[in-house]
């Protein structure tokens, strides 16, 4: 994950089966202002996390 400028962002982001889960907390104020507190994360990574869940729920 990177952030608006472009910098490497280290945060939590762990998987549980199909959904993402995003902690900013743990991030610096500076960092979590960058990453708009895990909107930017948010907006990347929503689109391989729905696809996932529809691999997930056909597979049902």
């Amino acid at each position: 994950m990177t952030s608006t400028t472009g910098e490497p962002v280290v945060a939590l982001s762990r998987r549980i089966d199909a959904s993402e889960i995003f902690d900013g907390s743990r991030l610096p104020a500076d960092k979590r202002a960058e990453v708009d507190s895990g909107r930017a994360w948010w907006q990347t990574q929503i689109a391989s996390t729905l696809e996932r869940l529809a691999h997930l729920c056909a597979a049902r």
